[in-house]
């Protein structure tokens, strides 16, 4: 019975298409049903450049996805995949049926894209292929707070001792440009 609940739930969600539903299902077919919590994490809005990505999971690779509801048009989507594409390994476009056509049309091979349908079900259109020709390390930092980019150089052997915190950006950004 729990099941039949959950399952009408999962369609009455589909019908209201807010971006809302689909971050959702990223998060409970994707996160939960796909990786491990041991081993991936999921943000939401992430800041990238311009442009705030809807959804990031990394689990070793980094997994970026814009969601393209019904509601939403696609007029600044070559702009933002532009952003994603600098700092992501794979970029995803996440959208309903309306959009699948346009999303073709204005996005590289390299972008992947998956269509949410009506059964809460996430169907993949173009697999995302890995992008380090695209990846910008100035970029990735940019996207950091304080905390994550002095973690990640000192892993790669940034020495932070004795710089002040007004040049500590400039610093630790100039040292991972050289790895």
């Amino acid at each position: 019975v729990r099941d039949f609940y959950e399952e009408a739930l999962d369609v009455l969600r589909c019908q209201d298409k807010h971006e809302y539903v689909y971050k959702n299902v990223l998060a409970r077919k994707l996160l939960l049903g796909k990786h491990s919590l041991n081993t991936a994490s999921m943000f939401f809005e992430f800041r990238a450049g311009d442009s705030k990505l809807d959804a990031l999971i990394i689990n070793g690779s980094s997994h970026a996805y814009e969601i393209k509801t019904e509601l939403d048009e696609l007029k600044r989507l070559p702009r933002q995949l532009q952003d994603y594409q600098k700092r992501f390994e794979h970029v995803w476009v996440l959208t309903n049926d309306r959009h699948v056509a346009g999303v073709m049309e204005i996005t590289s091979d390299d972008i992947g894209i998956s269509v949410l349908n009506k059964k809460c079900q996430i169907s993949v259109v173009r697999v995302a292929k890995k992008q380090h020709k695209y990846l910008d390390s100035a970029a990735i930092m940019s996207s950091l707070r304080r905390d994550e980019y002095i973690q990640i150089a000192k892993n790669f052997g940034f020495d932070d001792i004795g710089i002040p915190n007004t040049r500590i950006y400039s610093a630790a950004s100039n040292f991972m440009a050289g790895i």
